[in-house]
């Protein structure tokens, strides 16, 4: 029986240890692992780094908090001290104006003791020491909003840098997710024969060196810095904004620009600055921009959305800007990127509906008009009238553009027209298809503007609009005037004949320009008319005394003075023209109230430097809204002085007191007269 020791042994091949392959196999291993450290590595520093920088967005984040609160704090004080210090010069002015105007015995030691008790309280208190006033105290509450915005600043570069150290950490940690599956390719390799191991290995060694381009690239971009002074000059151009000085808040944001060009907060903000300057007055939308203006909103939204900062507002006004450049399919890609984010707010919707109009595409764009319908209906009155009014100047430009398009435009600016006109009317009104217009009239007389019409077959409690438009020059677009429109229900007149709309009050101050209405029945745009308005007076400018309770338009060039709180006068340049208008309450027994006016006249009179000659008394001359006793007198050289003087049922008494030259200023005064407005 043969033993096992005559038995052959059948030994399979095995490489050798120090084969090429084995040796290669042994290098490629190692060289990945030690890249895996260096991701490892790497992953640990940026999560350290991910971890400092949210650490530091929470400190400022309650920094933020605590300098508002201050902020507001101290602001609240000085408010308080502003309120009472107003209200202690306030009864000096009524004392001042109850001794000079009324010659009242005992008013001249109760003006001091007002004067001296508020002197004592504005010195406790920085913000009264200035004029006291609203908007002085608006001006102070911007000056002390700068900490807590600079502190706000931080804490956003402080989350945008941890964000961006996350973002590498999780590149790193995807880099070694890579080069595992490379070592497992790796590995496989070596199970199979050699005609099948280059399958294996070049994938691998694809995704190695894929990986470490992108770790080169991930380490060598770098985490954007924003300087220290970059933000400053962010805070202080918020304060320059907010003051209402939206120039020089552009120049503090460039300066931010200047030192720290990755900072997409800049350039946001600098895009707003200046729409905020190409539309003053403006709180909600803003339509009217040059064409440069434009152009430079565009890179700098292009450019703040490119560094991160995609958020519905830049996006949202970023598609507006490709509207008036024409470029429609941009606007409404980044419309509905906007509405991506938010699609309960009105402006996109709006800009979308415009867009699908631009591109002839007209039934989409009336469906989504009406969605913007509902959704302007939830805003509040104010704001949904600019939004109104915004829409129909968007179509005016549109048919700027696109002339051809006329139809579609006039049609979709009536639907808006009779929207907005049920939604303040609420009562059932009845259509008149067949209405017509003959003729159209506009008349513009200082502040007041006149509409007449010769018209047919609008039947009563027809549906009828006045939509006014303005624009500086003929060149410009037509800007739809949402504080002009009126809407009503046809009554009290005939079916046809003549009509007269008086009383319409441009409470604006605006420069010399163009007006134009447009009169429609239901949504149905049925005749124009345009007017040529010219201002005497140069460019007006609007004041404001909320005490006094009365607006006025001031001559842009006129210097402005004030010794109380409802009392203002404005001198014009070269000294020639002088008004002045004093407001202030008078508390009298009934005997005295019948003899204030006259008494305040007689104190007008006296403070004329010359003996006047009375030419004319006019008893019950209408100024602002309120009836009084006008007279005018005239000088040795020519020159004229005119006194009004009135007292309201509430005991307001109001005084104005012009002087110019008689024959040359005339009509300028009594426009500048015609602009005074005194509140209820």
């Amino acid at each position: 029986m043969p033993s096992h020791r005559d038995q052959e042994l059948n030994v399979p091949d095995i490489d050798t240890v120090h084969t090429p392959f084995n040796r290669r196999l042994a290098l490629a291993v190692a060289v990945i692992a030690l890249f895996g450290s260096v991701l490892g590595y790497a992953a640990c520093r940026a999560g350290t780094y991910e971890d400092e920088a949210a650490r530091e967005a929470q400190r400022n984040a309650v920094l933020a908090m605590s300098e508002k609160s201050a902020a507001l704090s101290e602001y609240y004080d000085h408010l308080g001290g502003l309120t009472i210090v107003t209200a202690f010069r306030q009864r000096q002015a009524i004392a001042d104006a109850r001794a000079e105007l009324l010659s009242i015995p005992g008013e001249s030691a109760h003006a001091d003791h007002w004067e001296k008790a508020s002197g004592e309280v504005a010195d406790l208190s920085p913000l009264p020491q200035k004029e006291p006033s609203l908007q002085n105290a608006s001006l102070a509450w911007a000056d002390a909003n700068v900490k807590p915005v600079l502190a706000q600043l931080h804490q956003q570069t402080s989350r945008r840098m941890a964000a961006e150290w996350g973002d590498k950490a999780s590149l790193y940690v995807g880099g070694i997710t890579l080069l595992a599956i490379a070592l497992a390719l790796l590995g496989l390799s070596t199970t199979i024969t050699p005609r099948i191991r280059p399958f294996f290995w070049w994938p691998a060694a694809a995704i190695s060196v894929a990986t470490l381009v992108g770790f080169l690239v991930v380490v060598f971009t770098p985490v954007p810095h924003i300087s220290e002074g970059a933000m400053k000059a962010v805070a202080e151009g918020d304060r320059l904004l907010f003051r209402g000085e939206p120039g020089k808040a552009m120049a503090s944001y460039t300066s931010a620009v200047r030192e720290s060009g990755q900072y997409g907060v800049a350039f946001q903000k600098r895009a707003d600055a200046r729409a905020a300057a190409e539309n003053p007055g403006a709180l909600y939308v803003f339509n009217v921009m040059s064409p440069r203006a434009r152009r430079e909103n565009v890179a700098d939204l292009d450019r703040a959305i490119q560094l991160g900062e995609e958020t519905f507002a830049n996006l949202a006004n970023q598609g507006a800007n490709y509207f008036h450049l024409e470029e429609y399919e941009k606007m409404e890609e980044f419309t509905r990127r906007a509405i991506a984010l938010n699609d309960a707010l009105p402006v996109p919707r709006l800009n979308l509906a415009l867009a699908m109009a631009a591109q002839g595409r007209t039934e989409q764009a009336q469906r989504e008009f009406r969605r913007s319908i509902k959704i302007f209906e939830k805003r509040s009155p104010l704001e949904r009238s600019e939004l109104y009014a915004s829409a129909r100047t968007q179509l005016e430009i549109l048919l700027r553009q696109q002339p051809k398009r006329i139809e579609a435009v006039r049609h979709l600016q009536g639907m808006l027209v009779k929207s907005e006109a049920e939604a303040r009317i609420h009562t059932r009104h009845v259509p008149s298809d067949q209405a017509s217009i003959q003729a159209l009239g506009l008349n513009l007389d200082g502040p007041h503007i006149n509409v007449d019409m010769t018209y047919t077959n609008i039947l009563p409690n027809s549906l009828v609009s006045k939509i006014f438009y303005f624009r500086q020059t003929p060149g410009d677009p037509w800007v739809q005037r949402h504080d002009l429109n009126t809407f009503e229900l046809f009554a009290d007149l005939p079916q046809q004949g003549p009509a007269v709309w008086k009383g319409l009050v441009e409470f604006r101050c605006p420069p010399a320009g163009e007006y134009r209405v447009d009169v429609y029945v239901d949504d149905r745009l049925l005749k124009s008319a345009e007017k040529i308005h010219g201002s005497r007076s140069g460019n007006l400018r609007t004041h404001y005394d909320p005490l006094g309770r009365y607006t006025l338009c001031q001559p842009a060039t006129w210097r402005y003075s004030t010794k109380a709180a409802g009392h203002v006068r404005f001198d014009s340049p070269d000294g020639e023209q002088q008004l002045s208008l004093q407001s202030v309450p008078v508390a009298l027994s009934m005997p005295m109230k019948e003899t204030t006016v006259e008494t305040a006249l007689t104190s007008l009179r006296n403070r004329i430097r010359t003996e006047p000659t009375l030419t004319e008394n006019v008893p019950n001359q209408k100024i602002g809204g309120v009836k009084g006793t006008g007279r005018t007198y005239e000088l040795a050289d020519g020159r004229k002085v005119e006194t009004w003087a009135a007292l309201k049922a509430d005991g307001m008494l109001h005084t104005i007191m012009a002087e110019y030259r008689g024959g040359r200023d005339d009509q300028m005064i009594k426009d500048l007269q015609g602009r005074i407005k005194f509140l209820d």
